[in-house]
C-alpha cells in the first residue's frame, strides 16, 4: 500500500511524501507540561504523562535508531 492511498490519511489531513531525503540526526521532542487541571478541546490531542522513558525512533529500511530526548542511544 502506498502512503498516499486511501486508508492511510486522517480525515481532513493531506498526506504526501516529498522527494526522499535523509532522516535528520535528531528531532527535539515536545515535552509534557504539568498542569493543575485538564481541559477538553476538539482542536487538541492529549497524551497522558506516564512515568518512563520517551524515545524517538528513526526507521530506514531495516535499520533503526532509538534515542532519548537527551540523545542517549537506547
Amino acid at each position: 500500500m502506498s502512503p498516499t492511498e486511501p486508508g492511510r490519511t486522517l480525515a481532513g489531513a493531506t498526506c504526501y511524501f516529498p522527494a526522499r531525503v535523509p532522516l535528520p540526526e535528531f528531532v527535539a521532542p515536545m515535552l509534557a507540561t504539568l498542569v493543575d487541571e485538564a481541559f477538553d478541546s476538539e482542536e487538541h490531542l492529549f497524551e497522558i504523562k506516564w512515568d518512563g522513558i520517551r524515545a524517538l525512533t528513526f526507521v530506514e529500511g531495516r535499520d533503526y535508531r532509538a534515542l532519548t530526548r537527551d540523545r542517549q542511544d537506547l
